[in-house]
């Protein structure tokens, strides 16, 4: 909403990420939300989540299939593969502008990182 100021932030643990927002929410007031979302739902996972190698035993690896219709096809074999490792990438802003339009500017940014040893 307009000149209302918000915490996110986003916490990674053993099992998921945390996702929390709060603030002055349309519709709902002053409040904070919290959900968490576990890397594997179903035997579904979240893309390239593990960090580090140990994390992650290659089970979903697999090759990856676009466009399989009259635009053409792509493969991308070994997607995911057993002793790969990704960083944590979030993006800040919304990716769409067709559809929520509007601005956003951050006054204050910060980076926790546990010491080394704690997960």
């Amino acid at each position: 909403m307009p000149n209302e100021d918000y915490t996110f932030a986003i916490e990674r643990d053993k099992t998921g990420y945390t996702l929390e927002a709060g603030g002055n929410l349309a519709r709902a007031g002053q409040q904070t939300l919290r959900f968490h979302h576990d890397f594997i739902v179903n035997d579904k996972p979240i893309w390239h989540y593990n960090v580090k190698p140990d994390e992650y035993d290659g089970r979903y690896n697999n090759t990856l299939v676009q466009g399989k219709d009259l635009n053409g096809r792509a493969e991308w074999p070994d997607q995911w593969p057993k002793d790969s490792a990704y960083p944590d990438s979030f993006v800040i802003g919304d990716l769409y502008t067709n559809v929520y339009e509007g601005s956003a500017s951050l006054t204050d940014i910060k980076l926790f990182v546990p010491k080394s040893g704690k997960k």
